[in-house]
């Protein structure tokens, strides 16, 4: 009965190790806890995964200020493209290529709340944001481009933005806010 015990607690003891103490010191792909965060570049949907011990144990789809805005001003985005932009454990966070398309999304979404956009120049700076994202290889174009949304001068509290004076999607044509 005692050899028994010794041994459950032995291997009680070798896991622990092993899912505690190893992942600190050799990289591992999956961690005792980790979730994932992943952008709908489509619409601005983020899904949450969550791993435990390698095993997926829940999922969510959170919408966002962009993507109620997506859907109120422009309808249905159609089948998502998920990319990833996070990832976070108990030893570390993990920016993806599209992590930095989260700021963006956030900023335009305070751009076109903030500014007195029209309807139409919302919509058609959201569907250049989209557009930009599905269609370069990294986030970078459109993180530009609403930085240069962001860069439009300050208008008389009377005076409304319009799509003629949006950025042009191509910011290297010498444009000027």
């Amino acid at each position: 009965m005692r050899t028994a015990l010794k041994v459950i607690l032995g291997i009680a003891a070798l896991v622990l190790v092993v899912l505690y103490i190893v992942p600190y010191f050799v990289p591992l792909d999956w961690s005792w806890n980790i979730t994932y965060i992943s952008m709908d570049i489509t619409c601005g949907r983020l899904r949450h995964e969550r791993y435990l011990c390698g095993i997926k144990i829940g999922e969510w789809v959170e919408e966002t200020p962009l993507s109620r805005a997506y859907r109120r001003l422009i309808g249905d985005p159609g089948k998502p493209q998920w990319r990833n932009a996070l990832s976070g454990c108990s030893y570390a966070l993990i920016n993806y290529t599209h992590g930095s398309s989260l700021c963006a999304a956030r900023q335009l979404t305070n751009g076109c709340e903030t500014g007195r956009f029209s309807q139409d120049a919302q919509r058609q700076a959201i569907l250049n944001f989209f557009d930009l994202l599905q269609n370069d290889d990294t986030p970078a174009r459109a993180e530009q481009y609403v930085y240069a949304i962001q860069s439009l001068p300050e208008r008389p509290e009377n005076e409304i933005i319009e799509i003629s004076d949006l950025p042009p999607l191509s910011l290297d044509t010498g444009w000027e806010p």
